[in-house]
């Protein structure tokens, strides 16, 4: 909610801005997706505000769109893996997760975007590489293993 507005994905993967004092739809987007995109996969998709920007975070992208005139201001390709795990939007940057399908290491990963421009600031992976802080810590175990992604509960 911001300045009395609710902004709420509803079902079809569609995103409403509502007014809070009384249910009066003011706008509503639709985004289009590919016939092969599951339907439960489109409502995989994050909400969040900063300034005057309204971003969205849904399987493969990552856009922003503006709250006064809902003009897409930037949109960016992630990867080609669902988005896991929440968005969050604060001190200028986007940051969002991605899953990691049967340990792929390349999917596994935190990244941030510049929340005005949606630039790629950083990217983090989630399971340290040999030669890289941590990635003597696995022993043998071979990068792209199952046994080598972290999971929630490796994080914890």
């Amino acid at each position: 909610m911001h300045d009395g507005i609710i902004y709420m994905f509803v079902p079809g993967a569609s995103v409403q801005a509502v007014d809070g004092t009384n249910g009066d739809l003011i706008w509503e987007y639709q985004r289009d997706y590919p016939q092969s995109v599951a339907a439960a996969t489109r409502a995989q998709q994050e909400i969040g505000i900063y300034e005057d920007m309204l971003y969205l975070a849904a399987r493969t992208a990552c856009w922003s769109r503006s709250m006064q005139d809902r003009k897409v201001r930037w949109e960016t390709k992630v990867d080609k893996v669902a988005r896991r795990g929440r968005m969050l939007v604060a001190d200028g940057k986007v940051i969002t997760s991605r899953t990691c399908p049967q340990g792929v290491r390349e999917f596994c990963f935190i990244v941030a975007h510049d929340a005005k421009t949606g630039k790629e600031l950083w990217k983090f992976y989630s399971t340290a590489a040999p030669g890289e802080p941590g990635g003597d810590t696995w022993a043998d175990m071979p990068v792209d293993s199952g046994g080598r992604t972290l999971g929630p509960a490796g994080l914890l």
